[in-house]
């Protein structure tokens, strides 16, 4: 059996293989070794998992601290803010609210000097994992 094992507040850390059946809320029954799970939340009420997706409106900017991307990320229901990382050096950019109706968040980027700016989101207090596969890049020229 197989099994996504499950934080706190619902996320994926782990994919394992068990010998016996387990009955614990922390542990989901999933049909095959998925390690794309990991990062993801369980919605217990829909039995879905669901990844933080990010996207940008646009992928390119003018270096000139006017031009803006905004960038949003769509979010699990559990969660009620999200951080916005540098995704090169692992830095916060800020922590943003989640809008409950949409479960979304949103971040304005401009630039003042040419250069590819890389940005990810999760948790607030999150530490850069393998498992980050939200990340969009936004180029200023």
């Amino acid at each position: 059996m197989f099994y996504a094992q499950l934080d706190a507040r619902g996320r994926v850390h782990t994919i394992c293989q068990l010998s016996n059946e387990i009955q614990a809320s922390n542990a989901i029954s999933i049909e095959k070794y998925d390690d794309s799970l990991l990062g993801s939340y369980y919605d217990p009420q829909t039995g879905i998992f669901q990844h933080i997706e990010v996207s940008a409106d646009k992928t390119t900017i003018k270096a000139d601290g006017i031009d803006t991307a905004m960038v949003t990320a769509i979010v699990p229901a559990v969660l009620t803010e999200i951080t916005f990382y540098h995704a090169d050096t692992g830095e916060a950019i800020a922590t943003v609210p989640i809008d409950p109706a949409t479960h979304t968040a949103t971040l304005q980027v401009t630039a003042t000097t040419p250069g590819t700016i890389r940005i990810r989101a999760g948790e607030p207090n999150d530490e850069p994992t393998a498992t980050w596969l939200n990340e969009v890049v936004i180029n200023a020229t």
